[in-house]
């Protein structure tokens, strides 16, 4: 199952004048701290770079939406591109559309 969905993430592509935000999250079962990372690709696919950030003791959607916050601000500030969000979690959507 991973491997067919970053398959799918490095196959799919941005459209013209856009980047593309990969990005997941992950929680520790020890210790409950959590983390976000992601990819950032250009309109063809082509890497440009990557991230981590550890975000503390937070809840899976914190995390996860910690994730796509960074990404964003990585995106913004380095290439002033839109942004193509790729995620996989509906509740993390959902919430940013109410913002």
């Amino acid at each position: 199952r991973l491997l067919k969905h970053l398959y799918h993430i490095l196959t799919q592509v941005a459209p013209a004048d856009f980047i593309a935000l990969s990005c997941d999250w992950a929680v520790t079962s020890q210790t409950g701290l959590a983390g976000c990372g992601g990819v950032l690709r250009n309109c063809h696919g082509g890497f440009l770079v990557a991230f981590f950030a550890k975000v503390g003791s937070v809840s899976v959607v914190r995390a996860e939406l910690w994730g796509i916050i960074h990404g964003l601000n990585l995106a913004k500030n380095k290439w002033h591109k839109r942004v193509r969000v790729e995620y996989d979690s509906l509740v993390a959507i959902n919430l940013m559309k109410t913002v």
